[in-house]
């Protein structure tokens, strides 16, 4: 019996995951708008972002846009918490400031 569920419990993941992927393959883009602020210096962006990151992560975002703009690695934490807080809906969403806790940059 235990294998037999653990089998129905496998199947059932799969096909949940199947469907969320399909779900979010039919999903339109939903425009975004973010801000970050280090040290004085200020970051905002307007973006059409794909449901699920389209394969692109919001720190993968942030620290692509550094490296074209050359921002610094604090800067560049804060948006990818802004741009994370937006897609996610969460706290304070869109918004990184000072006032909260340093985030490593990834490199």
């Amino acid at each position: 019996i235990a294998a037999e569920l653990t089998a129905q419990v496998a199947a059932a993941e799969k096909a949940a995951r199947a469907a969320a992927k399909a779900a979010a393959a039919d999903a339109s883009p939903v425009e975004v708008s973010w801000q970050a602020h280090r040290r004085g210096l200020e970051l905002s962006d307007r973006l059409l972002w794909p449901p699920g990151g389209g394969g692109l992560t919001p720190e993968e975002y942030a620290r692509q846009m550094a490296r074209e703009l050359r921002l610094p690695p604090d800067l560049q934490a804060a948006a990818a918490l802004a741009l994370r807080r937006e897609t996610q809906g969460g706290a304070g969403a869109g918004t990184a400031a000072e006032s909260d806790p340093p985030v490593r940059p990834e490199r």
